[in-house]
């Protein structure tokens, strides 16, 4: 995470950086990725940059805290609109995610970074178990507010269950959805494809 520093600079002066990091890390991968490209497109000096962050791995891993910290914010604001619908809710949140991933400011970069990705970048979009109970407060308020009536759940461990098979198909479909550039309504209509395959089971009775 940025330092305080970086936090207190004037909201023009962290758009600055953050519109240099953009650049970069569309341009390259992360690992091909400069310091000295940064700061000269920011028109910062490098002991500055140092003072925002750690190093270009914490100012990456900013640019998609800020990105999983939007997500995260709309999951429990849908689901309430949903009257606690967790597959409706999913199926919001990626129409979201796929608006907000698509915006012609940050397209190239998701591409970049789904192109690229690994398990690091991918925990960093989307919680892991363990990263959802360090957040315990709301991940419960998330459980306690799915109507469970009509999933086929015994237990507790049953939704948490379900709930990060979800998570994982949606990280799934976004990854390969722009790997293969699909458009919006392709995006859309596979992940609503899988959604209804696991809705309804993938085996006959």
């Amino acid at each position: 995470m940025p330092t305080q520093t970086f936090f207190h600079l004037p909201k023009e002066k962290q758009d600055t950086v953050i519109k240099a990091a953009l650049k970069e890390f569309t341009k390259v991968s992360f690992e091909n990725a400069s310091i000295n490209q940064i700061i000269k497109e920011a028109s910062i000096s490098r002991g500055s940059f140092y003072m925002y962050f750690q190093d270009k791995e914490d100012l990456y891993f900013y640019l998609l805290e800020q990105s999983r910290m939007h997500f995260k914010e709309n999951l429990l604001s849908i689901l309430a609109e949903e009257d606690g619908d967790l597959f409706r809710t999913f199926e919001r949140l990626f129409e979201q995610i796929v608006e907000y991933c698509l915006n012609k400011n940050r397209k190239s970069f998701f591409k970049r970074v789904f192109t690229d990705i690994n398990s690091r970048s991918e925990k960093r979009l989307f919680p892991t178990k363990s990263k959802v109970q360090e957040m315990e407060s709301e991940h419960e308020q998330f459980l306690s507010q799915i109507d469970t009536k009509k999933l086929n759940v015994e237990t507790k461990d049953d939704l948490e269950e379900m709930v990060g098979l979800l998570f994982g198909m949606t990280m799934h479909t976004l990854v390969h959805s722009f790997v293969r550039e699909d458009t919006k309504e392709e995006m859309i209509s596979s992940y609503q494809r899988k959604l209804e395959l696991l809705k309804n089971g993938m085996m006959k009775r």
